[in-house]
């Protein structure tokens, strides 16, 4: 009988693939003893390819775990999307291109924003401080991500920086909530009660 597929082990291997193959590039690049714009491009595209499937292999671990199926496979998506598009951007002529980074900067944020909340929708919360712990750091991720891509999309000039300091305020609740919420959990609430051990 074969075995389901596993988004997880699929992204592990590009995940591989990426890494073996930027140092690969590297050591080349070493051993010739030249930089051009050729080398870079090559860096670029395999450290993006790196970058995105770490976030991808993020939301598969939630994936394969069958929880929040569908949440968890728009990481992989978008983290595909914004590949696609940073190959475009390395590749493309520069002044054809240029305005496609404002696109590819949010894709960015999203795809980390996902794999960041996947990773904190593997923890099962035994407790309704915790349900609620993680439904606010969950929000305030949602937050930091939506007003930065917000500012990118529009290009907002900064006259005003009251947008810069809300976002860094989400950003401090959404990290201090992925820090506390699991600490909450493993040290604060009891664990539930197993019953007499056997003999």
């Amino acid at each position: 009988m074969e075995k389901n597929f596993s988004l997880r082990k699929f992204l592990l291997y590009v995940l591989i693939f990426a890494l073996v193959l930027s140092a690969g590039a590297g050591i080349v690049v070493l051993l010739i003893g030249s930089w051009g714009e050729y080398e870079e491009k090559v860096l670029l595209t395999t450290g993006s390819l790196g970058m995105y499937s770490i976030f991808a292999l993020s939301c598969s671990l939630l994936y394969d775990r069958g929880r929040y199926k569908a949440f968890a496979l728009a990481g992989p998506l978008v983290s595909a999307l914004g590949y696609l598009l940073m190959l475009v951007l390395i590749w493309g002529e520069r002044d054809s291109v240029e305005v496609l980074w404002k696109y590819e900067g949010s894709l960015g944020i999203a795809a980390f924003t996902l794999a960041h909340s996947c990773l904190l929708l593997l923890l099962v919360p035994r407790h309704a401080l915790v349900r609620w712990l993680l439904s606010l750091t969950l929000f305030f991720n949602a937050c930091f991500a939506l007003l930065c891509i917000i500012i990118l999309l529009t290009e907002y000039d900064g006259e005003n920086d009251f947008w810069y300091r809300l976002i860094g305020i989400f950003a401090i609740l959404g990290v201090l909530g992925a820090i506390l919420t699991p600490l909450i959990q493993r040290f604060v609430i009891p664990a539930p009660d197993k019953g007499p051990e056997a003999g």
